[in-house]
Parts: C-alpha cells; sequence; structure tokens
C-alpha cells in the first residue's frame, strides 16, 4: 500500500470538490471498510494493529487509530484492549432474501452489454482473497483470473467491475474476450451452463482508487452489487464486485409475494430491468 501523503490527519485530505479536505485517517477509514464489507480480511477476522496500519499507509499511529475508531464507531470492528482489533461478526445486517430467476439476470446484462461500452483497466492472475475465496468454494490464496473493468454508456462511467474467477477457466479467457463484452456471455462460450446466481445489494463510499476512475470524490456514496454466479453442478464460476454511480444508474424491480408453508414465504422478482440513465 504506497504510503498517503504527509502525516496531518485533517489538513492533508482530499478536497471533496466543495474546499473541504477529506482528512486521512478518514481515507484510510473508508479504504479499511470497504475491504471489510468484501471480506477481505484475514480468516481469524484480526484486523491490521496500529503499528501496522501506520507502517502500511506512511501516517502516525494517532492518525492510525484514529480510523480504527471510526471502524468500530461504525460497527464494522471491535477493539479489546490486550486482544487487538478484529471484524464484528454482527456489524453487517442481513436482509430478507429476493428469489428471482436466472434468464432476468442473464437478459439483463446482455442487454447492458448491447447498450454499454467496456473498458479494461487491469487482467491478471492473482491469489483469492478470502472473501472471494470462500464465495468461489476454493482454498484461500489460490490462483484467481481477475479483471477490473470499466462501463461507460455515452462516453460516461457509471460503473467499476472486479470479477474473478477460478484459474481454470480464467486461463481460457484472454484480456481481449474481457474488454469484449460481458463475463457472463463469455463464460457461456466456453460450454458453461449458467444455473443460479446470489446476489446481494449495498451502499458504500468510494476509495481514492475508484474514485478517479468513476470521476467522483474519495467518500462519495456508491451502490454496491456483490454477485456468485453458479454453473449446473452447482460450482461457483464467477464472483463480482460492482460499484455504481447513484447519479447515472438505477436499479428497479417489482416484487410478489411467494407464500410457503416450511417457511412462512418469501419476496420473487417479478421484472427487475436495470436502467442506464445520465448525469
Amino acid at each position: 500500500m504506497p504510503p498517503l501523503a504527509g502525516d496531518n490527519s485533517m489538513a492533508n485530505g482530499v478536497d471533496d470538490g466543495d474546499g473541504m479536505r477529506v482528512p486521512l485517517y478518514h481515507r484510510i477509514y473508508l479504504q479499511m471498510r470497504e475491504k471489510i464489507l468484501a471480506g477481505d480480511v484475514p480468516e481469524d477476522g484480526r484486523v491490521a494493529t496500529e503499528s501496522e496500519i501506520a507502517e502500511s499507509y506512511g501516517v502516525s499511529r494517532i492518525t492510525a487509530s484514529r480510523a480504527l475508531n471510526e471502524l468500530a464507531a461504525a460497527g464494522l470492528v471491535v477493539r479489546a484492549r490486550g486482544k487487538g482489533t478484529r471484524v464484528n461478526p454482527v456489524g453487517v445486517a442481513r436482509a430478507e432474501p429476493i428469489v428471482s430467476s436466472v434468464e432476468q439476470l442473464v437478459e439483463r446484462i446482455r442487454r447492458m452489454g448491447a447498450e454499454t461500452s467496456v473498458r479494461l483497466v487491469r487482467c491478471d492472475f492473482v491469489q483469492a482473497p478470502p472473501r472471494v475465496a470462500a464465495d468461489l468454494r476454493i482454498p484461500s490464496g489460490s490462483p484467481v483470473q481477475r479483471a477490473v473493468r470499466l462501463r461507460e454508456i455515452s462516453g460516461e462511467v457509471f460503473s467499476h467491475l472486479t470479477t474473478h474467477v477460478p484459474a481454470d477457466l480464467g486461463e481460457r479467457i484472454s484480456a481481449e474476450e474481457m474488454a469484449s463484452g460481458p463475463l457472463i456471455g463469455l463464460l457461456e462460450g466456453l460450454g458453461i451452463e449458467i444455473d443460479r446466481a446470489e446476489q446481494t445489494i449495498s451502499a458504500t463510499l468510494a476509495d481514492v482508487t475508484v474514485a478517479p476512475l468513476l470521476g467522483v470524490e474519495p467518500g462519495n456514496p456508491l451502490m454496491r452489487i456483490v454477485r456468485v454466479v453458479y454453473d449446473s453442478t452447482g460450482r461457483p464460476v464467477e464472483h463480482l464486485v460492482a460499484l455504481y454511480r447513484p447519479d447515472r444508474f438505477q436499479y428497479h424491480f417489482s416484487l410478489s409475494r411467494v407464500h410457503s408453508p416450511r417457511t412462512g414465504g418469501h419476496w420473487h422478482v417479478d421484472d427487475a430491468p436495470s436502467d442506464m440513465t445520465g448525469s
């Protein structure tokens, strides 16, 4: 992690566009918050210490401590003297499941691919982060293909997409292909039958890496979608984290109640189009 310039936690922040400065400790908080929500933390849930954060980011321990305190205030970590700081397992609320068909999902993705353009930022092989590995059901640190792409409509970037696929599949997809269309279509081109997907929608804040790519300021709100796609054998074949500018993207769907004697019912998505709107 490159050090953040300077160590005046207030004066050396990033301009938010209104003449205000984002403090260094808050920039660190945003980056650590994103990693926690993405599950990119050690399997034991331990968060970096003040000393480790100070060394990694090139700041003082006071600044590092303020970042950890902000994480604790948000309910994302628990700090205990002598025991360090660990991720709070109940820090993220779980929503009631909503059921839809994979055909609707694939159709929406294909339509979006046809109506937008994609720009490939990065395509390489890395060790799977803990959360990605767990969702793909592979050992932590296993090789996976990672791709970072931006989607544009009418020349305006509206989404930042990070995908991970198991290495044996990624080896069959070139960087040129990753820049040509939706990943689900490429997987189907390999003969993989997409059977189902699990998707979570939440909100997050733009960090200092994503913000310039989306053309927003660090700390601006973003829509966050995490999706795991499975083939007909039940194997996870894709892990996606999508970040959207809410001023350029809307996710609209209608719901109906499906009753079940066992569970009492769940929500079913009747129609879930994704609408891209101009700023």
